[in-house]
């Protein structure tokens, strides 16, 4: 037996459909279909269940490539939750800090993979 990766992460919202909403706008989550309001970002889906979202306040990182880092630097403060960024953790890898509707923190992350493979 072995674990490949998260299957699903679980937010607890008052507001289930302006949260599920954001997510989608803001990374460009495919909506699906099933139980608690389903959506995809990239292998991750995320689902919204009913209840207070000071039950399982948690930061979530989420990797983009270089257009998406930019795309959603400009959705983010257009939307006017961007918190701090684009921060340079090291010369090839940089992130931003978001704030989703319920408070919780999300970090944007773009790492220039072209600089594992020099020598």
């Amino acid at each position: 037996m072995s674990v490949t990766g998260i299957n699903s992460i679980w937010f607890y919202t008052p507001d289930i459909e302006r949260l599920r909403k954001f997510y989608i706008e803001m990374l460009e989550a495919e909506p699906l279909k099933g139980d608690h309001e389903p959506i995809r970002v990239g292998h991750t889906v995320i689902v919204f269940m009913q209840g207070s979202a000071d039950s399982n306040k948690l930061g979530l990182g989420f990797d983009v490539d270089a257009i998406g880092f930019e795309v959603i630097l400009g959705k983010a403060k257009a939307m006017g939750v961007l918190k701090r960024g684009p921060v340079e953790h090291t010369p090839f890898t940089k992130g931003l800090f978001l704030a989703d509707p319920d408070g919780r923190e999300i970090e944007i992350v773009y790492n220039d993979l072209g600089v594992f493979w020099q020598n």
